[in-house]
């Protein structure tokens, strides 16, 4: 009989250090009960495809402060430059950037 480990923890509320450890112990459960397959997977391009609007909306449901809010929005639309020239952003999240940990719990 085959079986698959299909969901890990959610990282939202606990920091990377503590999700790998969970992440870890749940493999090695999943492992002991007969999994023989974990997959993980890097989407190319995830940030740069991030939806504007939707993002909004799920980092709305966690801040009300409407300041934050409104940074957020700002850096989202600052653009970028790229060979001395300027890009105007209507899609995608700097990876790594200064909001990162505003934007990573509702995606991620």
């Amino acid at each position: 009989m085959k079986r698959t480990l299909k969901t890990a923890p959610t990282a939202s509320d606990r920091s990377e250090t503590s999700t790998t450890r969970l992440i870890i112990s749940d493999i090695r459960r999943a492992v002991k009960k007969g999994v023989y397959w974990v997959v993980d997977i890097d989407i190319r391009g995830y940030f740069d495809n991030i939806a504007h609007d939707k993002l909004m909306q799920l980092v709305e449901q966690r801040i009300s402060d409407s300041r934050v809010l409104k940074l957020v929005c700002k850096w989202l639309k600052a653009g970028f430059v790229k060979d001395d020239q300027f890009h105007e952003t209507e899609l995608g999240s700097p990876q790594g950037g200064l909001c990162k940990a505003l934007h990573k719990p509702p995606y991620v």
